[in-house]
């Protein structure tokens, strides 16, 4: 596909200095591949850590995983109404006028096949490095199998008939390149996490902090096997994720107060001062995507919380409200400049008219000076990205013990979600009663982190709830794949495309 999946994609040398945050956040140098690469345990190290790069890549987690899920949906609305080349993107998502060549739905595609690529060569290469520790060696390529299926998973159930790729290619094998079946692509997913599942270790020393852990490896196939109907295998995965718990406290997941909590499965991490700034962030050209979310910088409007979502999601007194939605109908404040207090001085850095009444929370510092260049310059964002939590967890389980007749099953697990929230337990035990109560709780406890597109589609209701929005049946169930990859491959168009 031209050069986004055959160029040997490993293009990256790196030279390594002492640890700021995880092994995630040593210096990283972009360089050529060349014939002395693959030889030593450097090498591998290396290799692996440019496959978790792309996971912060603006395709990724950082903006179109996000935006696919969030602005295609009705938690999140795009109203700056900017059409510069970040907003057209984002209005396209939020009108479902999206096309083959929609920026943020082509990054995605693109930044997926990237780290695949990636993947593959670790997959193939690290064995083959005899100076490397043979146990690490392994976990190299368990790492390698689980993040590779992460990007598949993301690409399924976004563009569902997509190529299968587990190896290396060159660019003439790109040029011949078919659709593989949806069946194929979950079946390789559940393969590489199977496998992976039977070597990663279940906890890192520091050091290693935010690599894929067992955890992580059953906790995606607790959501794959959603996806695929197998909701006993669902129910163990989810079953086999150990270890962790909830947060007290849900808006400190997303604030920067308690990163890489018991809570977190798998978070990019994100680190402000870093040698290199940020491990995750290479695409320096990018503004702190953090500060698009509440009211102090003049692109948040891109991702607002959708007033209709507010009013109809939220239960009276869910905490996840006020710790996540800054809403200024109901005179919400904000502690703009980090000095403790709310006053006249952070009033005065709110926007007077803004063109929606609510901004989003989640990402945004808290006791920091957010009108100091010193948090937005530099491209940087300085809050950790949450990728899987233990909630998520919970809330599969509740969904496959639904699903497969024991709903009696399912209270505990969607009620501990609940309890957080400080709402009152869901008792009935109805099966439809409590399909709408466990997607109603997927809506607000990942709301504008782009789970509500996928839930939604998932749950077969993606008609039902943004029909009225514009969402165009038959259609917009599937994103379309990239028109350059259709001419330069023997793929096929998704259909309406």
């Amino acid at each position: 596909m031209k050069k986004y999946i055959s160029f040997l994609i490993i293009t990256f040398m790196f030279i390594f200095e002492s640890c700021h945050e995880s092994f995630l956040n040593q210096e990283y140098k972009n360089g050529l591949v060349d014939v002395n690469f693959w030889k030593t345990p450097e090498h591998a190290k290396s290799a692996v850590t440019g496959v978790y790069d792309v996971l912060g890549f603006e395709g990724q987690y950082l903006i179109s995983r996000k935006a696919m899920g969030s602005s295609a949906a009705d938690d999140q609305v795009e109203l700056h109404g900017d059409y510069s080349r970040v907003g057209a993107g984002l209005i396209e998502l939020d009108l479902y006028q999206w096309h083959s060549a929609s920026r943020y739905i082509m990054d995605h595609w693109y930044s997926s096949y990237k780290g695949i690529g990636r993947a593959n060569e670790v997959i193939k290469n690290v064995p083959k490095i005899t100076s490397l520790n043979a146990d690490l060696s392994k976990r190299y390529v368990a790492e390698a199998k689980a993040l590779r299926a992460l990007f598949y998973f993301n690409l399924v159930t976004a563009f569902v008939n997509v190529p299968l790729i587990v190896e290396p290619i060159t660019l003439e094998q790109t040029k011949v390149l078919t659709n593989s079946t949806q069946a194929e692509v979950w079946k390789q997913i559940i393969a590489d996490l199977t496998e992976a599942s039977t070597i990663l270790p279940v906890t890192y020393p520091a050091a290693d902090l935010g690599r894929v852990t067992r955890g992580f490896v059953y906790g995606l196939l607790s959501t794959v096997y959603l996806w695929t109907k197998e909701y006993d295998k669902s129910i163990a995965a989810a079953n086999n994720v150990t270890g962790y718990s909830l947060w007290p406290n849900y808006a400190d997941i997303f604030n920067g107060v308690k990163e890489s909590s018991n809570e977190s499965i798998l978070e990019i991490m994100n680190a402000s001062g870093s040698p290199s700034e940020d491990i995750w962030h290479t695409e320096n050209s990018e503004v702190n995507r953090s500060l698009l979310y509440g009211p102090f910088y003049s692109w948040s409007m891109f991702m607002a919380p959708s007033r209709s979502f507010i009013d109809k999601e939220f239960e009276s007194g869910d905490i996840r409200k006020r710790d996540m939605i800054l809403d200024l109908r109901k005179g919400d404040k904000f502690d703009v400049n980090g000095d403790g207090v709310i006053d006249s001085k952070d009033a005065s850095i709110m926007p007077t008219n803004p063109p929606g009444d609510a901004f989003c929370l989640k990402y945004v510092k808290k006791g920091v000076n957010l009108t100091s260049g010193a948090e937005w310059s530099g491209g940087v964002q300085t809050v950790n990205v949450i990728i899987m939590r233990y909630s998520e967890i919970l809330l599969n389980l509740a969904e496959a013990y639904n699903e497969s007749g024991q709903s009696a099953n399912a209270l505990l697990p969607l009620n501990m979600v609940r309890a957080r929230a400080g709402l009152a337990p869901v008792t009935s035990t109805n099966k439809t009663t409590l399909q709408a109560a466990i997607l109603h709780e997927r809506a607000v406890e990942f709301c504008f982190e782009g789970f509500r597109f996928f839930d939604l589609k998932r749950a077969g209701r993606l008609t039902e709830v943004l029909g009225s929005l514009g969402f165009n049946a038959g259609k917009n169930e599937l994103f379309p794949i990239p028109q350059t990859e259709i001419d330069l491959t023997k793929l096929k168009q998704n259909p309406g495309y």
